[in-house]
């Protein structure tokens, strides 16, 4: 069954992209969507690994995240999916209010002065990674019902915390960047030669920033390499599979079935990914700030 498309009358989904350079280091965007709650009403959406961080803070009502094993979090407020080894389904219940901060694949680590190795594999609550600094985060946006006052103090308070953030490793920033621009299909050897790093030393280091291997981070981007062409060009499946750098069509059918819970054919025509539902930027269901 095909997931019904939120209706633009019903939705609204803003997104803006850091104002301040400093919290653009860390953060790709931020976004807020509001979605009457019969429109959710059978929509459980898919959320696939990405290799960045989705820090939520649901104003809405309470939605439950279950994974292909069918192991179920409901989360408090706020809270970060970092589920980076397979996919998790959203069983949403009522009204959708939810504000988002999308990290970069080593952002959220400054936050937490701490390793993010072990983070990944779960739905974390914030308070628990980020501690009191939620409460007040919390706090402050129940104030103002505007969405471009929520955005406005979330932007606020997240550059308020990366003043006292430590510096990004370049070197790691660089690594992860290299490979996400090449679809994953950068040989981890050429990344390792280009910022003059071994191979346990840039293991060790990628894993402290991002939580994830090199290695892993690639094969997430190959996927999401492949949701790219797929979606563009619906029609040459085996096509998408050599191009974004699978060795075969079942290599790629039985990673696609991991990450993504379903067959290619199956995705292609329901089309139930939450970057599905809430395109950025396409002047319909986004709306850029």
């Amino acid at each position: 069954m095909t997931n019904p498309k939120p209706s633009a009358g019903s939705m609204s989904f803003r997104y803006r992209l850091p104002r301040h350079p400093l919290l653009g280091r860390y953060v790709s965007q931020i976004w807020h969507i509001v979605q009457d709650g019969a429109e959710v009403v059978g929509m459980n959406p898919k959320m696939i690994p990405d290799g960045l961080y989705h820090m939520v803070i649901n104003m809405g009502s309470a939605h439950t995240y279950i994974d292909g094993i069918g192991r179920r979090w409901s989360p408090k407020v706020s809270h970060v999916n970092a589920k980076h080894n397979d996919y998790v389904s959203i069983e949403r219940s009522g009204e959708v209010d939810l504000l988002g901060v999308v990290f970069h694949p080593w952002g959220l680590f400054p936050f937490l002065c701490d390793s993010m190795d072990g983070v990944p594999g779960a739905i974390w609550n914030m308070e628990d990674l980020l501690g009191s600094r939620i409460n007040e985060l919390e706090e402050r946006l129940s104030e103002t019902r505007d969405s471009d006052g929520k955005l406005h103090i979330l932007e606020e308070l997240l550059l308020e915390w990366a003043k006292r953030a430590d510096e990004p490793r370049l070197d790691i920033l660089h690594a992860a960047e290299w490979i996400r621009k090449s679809g994953g299909t950068l040989q981890l050897g050429e990344v390792r030669d280009r910022v003059n790093l071994s191979e346990r030393t840039l293991e060790r280091h990628f894993k402290q920033y991002t939580g994830q291997s090199p290695k892993s981070f690639s094969d997430i981007q190959r996927m999401q390499n492949a949701l790219r062409l797929m979606n563009r060009y619906p029609d040459k499946l085996v096509n998408h599979a050599m191009l974004a750098g699978y060795y075969d069509q079942a290599h790629f059918n039985r990673t696609f079935a991991k990450l993504v819970g379903t067959t290619p054919t199956k995705y292609l025509s329901e089309k139930n990914l939450l970057s599905d539902l809430y395109k950025s930027g396409d002047g319909t269901q986004g709306k850029m700030e």
